[in-house]
């Protein structure tokens, strides 16, 4: 049994419209920290946008607020689709995790310990947009087309083991397909490599890229790795004191190297 869903681009185009968006955080009674200070970003299908900057900068708060776990304080957040004009920020917090998909620096938060890796990904189906008949249905040739998958990701033959054994690269490629067999319009990704060993990390990076030239699903990633800044993504958004102050993409990111990024990061050489 085939999943066009999975195999072929998702229908439609979506956009998250970013304007003005602020964030600040109360200290005991000191001045407000403000964690983001009128951010403005458009996110398109198809894109992969790597998020770099200081601690401090921003980064992290503005996924969290994206994926409904912090409320805004002020801009707005529209969801531009084949439907109209949608406000991100008032939806329930249900109807926004239809559309998205996270994974974490911790591949802990993205699976189910006690659980198969068969389990998992009927889990993940089960709760995903994908026919009755083949979310349930046991045929070999599910499992099959699974094993076809997990082989890309390198678990070849990890179908029945417990997901407490695998190792955190395994958990968090494992993380990542759980993501996506979600089939999101919108993948936020935060340090999500920033735990893997450098083998594991360039895995699960390529196989990033792979999601967006197969579902055509944007993506959203946050890191501090600069060097995977420079080889991957489309596009390279710098964050410093909670605003965006470089959008860079085409020839300037090709060209661009590190230490012009460091530059532009704030740090001091």
């Amino acid at each position: 049994m085939q999943n066009s869903g999975l195999r072929n681009k998702m229908s439609g185009q979506s956009t998250l419209n970013i304007q003005g968006l602020t964030k600040s955080f109360a200290a005991n009674g000191a001045a407000p920290t403000h964690a983001l200070r009128g951010a403005d970003l458009s996110v398109r299908s198809g894109e992969f946008l790597i998020v770099v900057g200081p601690n401090g900068s921003g980064k992290t708060t503005l996924l969290r607020v994206l994926a409904g776990e912090l409320d805004a304080d002020g801009g707005t957040v529209t969801l531009e689709n084949e439907n109209g004009n949608e406000d991100w920020l008032a939806m329930p917090r249900w109807k926004r995790a239809s559309h998205l998909a996270r994974v974490h620096q911790d591949p802990r938060r993205g699976t189910a310990p006690g659980m198969t890796v068969w389990e998992n990904l009927r889990l993940a189906c089960s709760q995903a947009s994908l026919p009755l008949p083949w979310r349930f249905s046991p045929a070999s040739h599910d499992r099959d087309w699974f094993a076809s998958r997990l082989e890309k990701l390198g678990l070849s033959g990890k179908m029945d083991s417990v997901v407490s054994e695998l190792s955190h690269g395994q958990r968090q490629l494992l993380a990542m397909e759980l993501a996506m067999l979600r089939q999101p319009k919108f993948l936020l990704l935060d340090e999500h490599t920033a735990s893997l060993d450098q083998a594991n990390a360039k895995k699960c990076l390529e196989t990033t890229e792979d999601f967006v030239r197969q579902t055509g699903l944007a993506v959203v990633m946050v890191t501090h790795n600069l060097l995977d800044a420079l080889t991957y993504g489309d596009r390279l958004i710098i964050m410093r004191e909670g605003q965006i102050v470089n959008n860079i993409d085409g020839e300037e990111k090709q060209a661009l190297t590190l230490e012009p990024l460091l530059e532009l990061c704030g740090y001091t050489m």
